[in-house]
């Protein structure tokens, strides 16, 4: 169970299309003397995606994962696909999830250290301490689980934050059809919903993002682009340069 409030929306945006409305901010800023102030690329105000159907992705994503596990135990890899994960209050978390666990795991050391014998208490004694080690393993996961869920609490549940993206609509409606290409991260995704849930998910499960594998040289002069394109476009290293002389 994942500790939510539903009606909240959750305003999540590819990088890629941030990147592309920081292009198009940089671009509007060369051409209008007064541009606004503030730019942001949003997907809740068209098509919001609230927490309800979030946490119903990461049940559709769960499901895929244990499906598709090669490793493990075949009938708990099963098992764990069937059980789908539900949005739940605060309240319903610390009653039955984590926090409860937690509690449980914190009385069952301090039983142990109770029953644990003082003397050199041979086999009692390495039956208490396995079972220490697993209880205190057990305590310490679901203390990071709810540290996890802590850090994320305003986001999920206690503030509602509202964005809109009338500037971006604005500023794309200002840029020319053919240049409208360099800033395509933001032509459709920061006024749309989140459609590649499954492809963050796995990018994110592989604990990297794709990286170029080239670093081009950047030349130290200083243009003025004119044109939303150019400033996409790498200016020609100072060897090339000496060489088209």
């Amino acid at each position: 169970i994942i500790p939510v409030n539903e009606k909240l929306v959750l305003d999540i945006i590819p990088v890629d299309m941030v990147a592309g409305a920081i292009l198009g901010a940089a671009m509007n800023a060369l051409v209008d003397d007064n541009p606004p102030l503030v730019f942001q690329a949003s997907s809740g105000d068209s098509n919001p995606n609230d927490m309800k159907r979030i946490v119903g992705l990461v049940g559709l994503y769960k499901r895929d994962y244990f499906n598709e596990k090669d490793s493990g135990n075949k009938l708990l890899n099963k098992a764990a696909a069937m059980i789908e994960t539900s949005p739940v209050p605060q309240k319903t978390y610390e009653r039955f999830s984590a926090p409860m666990l937690n509690k449980l795991a914190k009385r069952a050391n301090n039983l142990l250290d109770k029953a644990a014998p003082n003397w050199a208490g041979g086999r009692l004694s390495n039956i208490v301490s396995d079972l220490k080690k697993s209880v205190t393993e057990f305590e310490n996961t679901t203390q990071e689980t709810i540290d996890a869920f802590a850090m994320f609490k305003p986001f999920m549940i206690d503030n509602a934050y509202e964005y809109r993206s009338d500037n971006i609509r604005a500023m794309m409606s200002m840029i020319k059809d053919r240049e409208k290409i360099c800033c395509r991260g933001i032509r459709k995704g920061s006024t749309g919903t989140i459609t590649g849930s499954t492809c963050i998910f796995r990018e994110c499960e592989n604990g990297s993002f794709r990286r170029s594998k080239k670093n081009s040289r950047r030349s130290k002069s200083v243009r003025t682009p004119t044109r939303i394109c150019s400033i996409c476009s790498t200016p020609r290293s100072s060897a090339s340069r000496r060489g088209s002389r």
